[in-house]
Parts: structure tokens; sequence; C-alpha cells
């Protein structure tokens, strides 16, 4: 139907940008450490507390989004967590 969106992953470009934003920020001494999509981030030691806030800060940023009660593990603790909050949010 026209205007419906029928996706059920999240837009892989989105994906790819979150997944490179974790390396660049967060892991960039560790260049050869893998985690993936649905990995929590926080339990694997790539987000302490204050790189967990940093990071909810840039996605705000360079999505235009604004998040308040989402500010959870549970949304923000894996690439896929982040996407789905980052496009739930921009549905709204």
């Amino acid at each position: 139907m026209p205007g419906e969106d029928l996706r059920e992953e999240p837009d892989e470009a989105l994906r790819h940008d979150l997944r490179r934003l974790p390396r660049q920020r967060f892991v960039s001494l560790n260049p050869g450490f893998a985690f993936s999509g649905t990995d929590n981030l926080v339990d694997l030691g790539v987000l302490d507390s204050l790189a967990f806030v940093e990071l909810v800060d840039e996605v705000q940023q360079r999505y235009g989004i604004a998040v308040h009660d989402e500010i959870t593990e549970t949304n923000f603790g894996s690439i896929a967590a982040i996407c789905d909050c980052v496009e739930g949010s921009r549905l709204r």
C-alpha cells in the first residue's frame, strides 16, 4: 500500500553508520575488537557509563532525535537496539 513501510530490518545505511560509531569513538585503541549488532556493548566493555552518555548524545545530535524516557540499556545497549530506537523516534 502507498505510504506503508513494510521493512522488517532497520535501514542498512543507519545500521552501518551506527556500527561505525562505537568503533570510531570507543574502540579505536583496539581495532581488531569484534562485536555483532546484537551484542550488549556495556557487557562487552565497549561502553562504560560515561561512554554510554556520550553515545546517547552523539546519536541525538547526529540523527536529530530527542530521547528522554528511552535512555536505557534496553534501547542503547546494542547496535540493533539503537537502530530500533532511532527509527522509532523518527516515526513519532
